[in-house]
């Protein structure tokens, strides 16, 4: 996965009547609320989600990896 945000959309600010307000975030499970950005990452083969890409918060795609 993409640490830097090289290669990665930024969106948002998220305004209110996004539909994914509410959703919990993939990496880091905290709701999405109005204000945030997010991108769009893709889903491990092992996710819920299947081959698809799924949206988490700006900062949790782009944190530096621990």
């Amino acid at each position: 996965m993409p640490r830097s945000g090289v290669g990665l959309t930024k969106y948002g600010p998220k305004g209110n009547l996004s539909p994914s307000i509410g959703e919990p975030c993939s990496l880091c499970g905290v709701p999405f609320r109005e204000g945030d950005y997010t991108t769009m990452i893709r889903a491990t083969r092992d996710s819920k989600h299947g081959n698809v890409n799924i949206e988490v918060h700006w900062d949790c795609a782009t944190k530096p990896a621990s």
